[in-house]
């Protein structure tokens, strides 16, 4: 009973004839695929504006006012140099990205990356 199952395995196999299909005629509104002298050089992007609002004034004297407001709200001690995280120029979209974290701004603190935006 082996000895069948091992020479029907053994015998060699007929190869299947395969039909050769006919290449398709290309149509005529296809284009024609693109070399590479097709590809110019791609211009650059110009840089993204960053994402902070700036106050823009008409003149000093609005800007003086507002200086003065901020400093009227200011409770700290002159010489305390401790900032609050939302008064820096490198916090954007609320993460600051020279120390890479998101911080919770509900006290000042003391950075030596801190950079005012006045």
């Amino acid at each position: 009973m082996l000895e069948s199952l091992f020479s029907k395995l053994a015998a060699p196999t007929p190869t299947p004839q395969v039909k050769k299909v006919p290449p398709v005629p290309p149509l005529e509104n296809m284009r024609e695929p693109l070399q590479a002298t097709d590809y110019g050089a791609v211009p650059l992007v110009p840089p993204v504006p960053s994402l902070k609002t700036k106050v823009k004034t008409k003149n000093e004297a609005e800007l003086s006012e507002l200086i003065e407001k901020r400093a009227a709200n200011d409770t700290r001690a002159p010489f305390d140099d401790r900032h609050y995280c939302h008064e820096c120029q490198r916090l954007i979209n609320g993460r600051c990205i020279t120390q890479r974290f998101r911080p919770v701004d509900d006290r000042p603190r003391r950075c030596g990356d801190f950079m005012s935006h006045v």
